[in-house]
């Protein structure tokens, strides 16, 4: 208990309510609380998840990198590259289209494309592709198309399904992120 208590709070306090349900009510019903705490912290840590803004790499054509962690890696003027580090679902969707929303209007200069990269979405439910589909037209209207980047198989299925691939357009889904920007780039005549 004493290394989890140093290694991860939330981890200690979670094995504490479940030994002390155990101990004071039984093993069945202790057990109980244990997973149905663990549920709701699993919950409410996919419902904030880490998301970053991706710049270039110095010194690594083709590679991405959150500006955060490190300053040095380069925007690219125009373009917003977004990555949120899980899957985008009910828990989170509103959070991701805040943040987004607030990116955009902070960016200097204004983006002309948002490119969302989507490796870390391996699923995408009906919450997720509606919010997508909102910010996509409410971009539009104000001259930002949004774009995708590596798209699994079964988030391009849901998106043809819920209408989302028609409002995005196949075009704006690119195999990887340097694939995007580099046609970004090339359309926009914009150095490097």
């Amino acid at each position: 208990m004493v290394y989890f208590y140093q290694l991860k709070r939330a981890e200690f306090w979670l094995a504490m309510v479940t030994l002390l349900s155990v101990l004071a009510i039984d093993v069945l019903p202790g057990l109980i609380i244990g997973v149905v705490c663990s549920l709701a912290v699993v919950i409410y840590r996919s419902s904030r998840p880490y998301s970053s803004v991706l710049g270039q790499v110095p010194e690594a054509p083709g590679v991405y990198g959150d500006i955060q962690e490190h300053p040095e890696n380069k925007t690219i003027p125009g373009l917003l590259i977004f990555q949120l580090s899980m899957t985008l679902y009910f828990a989170n969707a509103r959070l991701m289209r805040d943040r987004l929303r607030a990116l955009v209007k902070a960016s200097q200069p204004r983006p002309h494309t948002v490119l969302l990269d989507m490796v870390n979405n391996y699923n995408l439910d009906i919450t997720g592709a509606e919010m997508l589909e909102t910010l996509v037209e409410e971009f539009r209207k104000d001259g930002i198309e949004v774009a995708l980047a590596e798209v699994h198989e079964p988030v391009k299925q849901m998106a043809r399904h819920s209408g989302l691939m028609e409002k995005i357009g196949e075009n704006h889904i690119y195999p990887s992120v340097d694939a995007a920007v580099q046609l970004f780039l090339r359309d926009w005549k914009i150095g490097v």
